[in-house]
């Protein structure tokens, strides 16, 4: 049997589930770092290890790639439209380790909204109303590409060995989920039973009068 095609949500899950996907884009982001020696320099990781992540990062669109040097020729890494709306992911992710892990060896420093000046948390809302959105008040539904058996990676993200770079430590608990094949499969799964059970039940048809 061959294996089964991944979809969006896999192909999503599969970026966003690797610690060091999320450290470089989350250098690339908030610190403007674009060239391969400040990534090397600053994460500490191996070459091997940051080359194959920074292509798979460019080949998913969340780079692209800008010559900066013609002798010798050289590329920076450069974010797309795609690459900066994932600060949204990085921002969901830091807010709920820094609310439900507690065994953190330095607590996760605050963040603070500019505007107000106030410690900042986000809210998932409705774009259209501009409501807060709950876990049942949102319906989906899948497409042409098919349900949860497509929405899993293939395969855990994070492949670790002692010769390798030990990873970041970026938010660790999270990774250990969205990280992880069979809790990314088990996530989803218990959100749509959720919407299921909150769904008012339809009354029996009555006998046919016919």
């Amino acid at each position: 049997m061959g294996l089964t095609a991944e979809n969006s949500n896999a192909i999503a899950l599969g970026l966003v589930g690797d610690e060091w996907n999320l450290a470089i884009t989350r250098l690339a982001i908030m610190s403007g770092v674009r060239r391969y020696q400040e990534f090397r320099d600053q994460l500490g990781i191996a070459n091997s290890v940051l080359t194959a992540r920074l292509r798979r990062l460019t080949e998913a669109g969340v780079f692209t790639l800008a010559q900066y040097s013609d002798a010798p020729r050289r590329f920076e890494y450069v974010l797309t439209d795609c690459g900066r709306d994932l600060w949204k992911v990085l921002l969901t992710i830091w807010s709920w380790e820094a609310v439900w892990v507690t065994e953190h060896t330095e607590p996760l420093p605050p963040t603070y909204h500019l505007g107000c000046g106030e410690e900042f948390s986000p809210v998932m809302g409705c774009r259209a109303c501009g409501q807060p959105a709950g876990i049942s008040d949102v319906r989906g539904t899948f497409g042409p590409s098919g349900g949860f058996e497509r929405s899993v990676p293939r395969a855990t993200t994070r492949r670790r060995s002692a010769g390798g770079s030990p990873g970041p430590g970026l938010v660790p608990q999270t990774i250990e989920l969205i990280g992880n094949r069979w809790s990314a499969a088990a996530v989803p799964s218990a959100r749509w039973a959720c919407w299921r059970r909150s769904r008012p039940r339809q009354a029996p048809a009555g006998p046919s009068t016919g």
